[in-house]
């Protein structure tokens, strides 16, 4: 793996948050990680124009917000890598 994606894959750096905060985003990230894996071991896709897709040309998907959870059971070991904005 290239050093950007080792950063990509990588946890980031939360030593600026409190203890418990630290504690509250672990717990979370492991608890969202099953509820994701549980969930999607229940999806099935179907998958319209696949044909098209080329493996050379980069692509960019786009997709709301509801869909996150799943698209990123869907995207998993694809070395697909998720940007998501924050908008306040």
């Amino acid at each position: 793996m290239t050093e950007t994606a080792d950063r990509l894959y990588s946890f980031a750096d939360i030593s600026s948050y409190s203890f418990k905060q630290r504690v509250i985003i672990r717990v979370a990230g492991f608890v969202l990680y099953w509820l994701i894996r549980v969930v999607g071991a229940t999806l099935r896709f179907e998958i319209k124009g696949w044909e098209n897709v080329s493996e050379i040309e980069p692509r960019i998907y786009c997709f709301w917000h509801n869909p996150i959870p799943i698209a990123t059971h869907f995207w998993r070991e694809r070395d697909v890598v998720a940007q998501v904005m924050v908008r306040r």
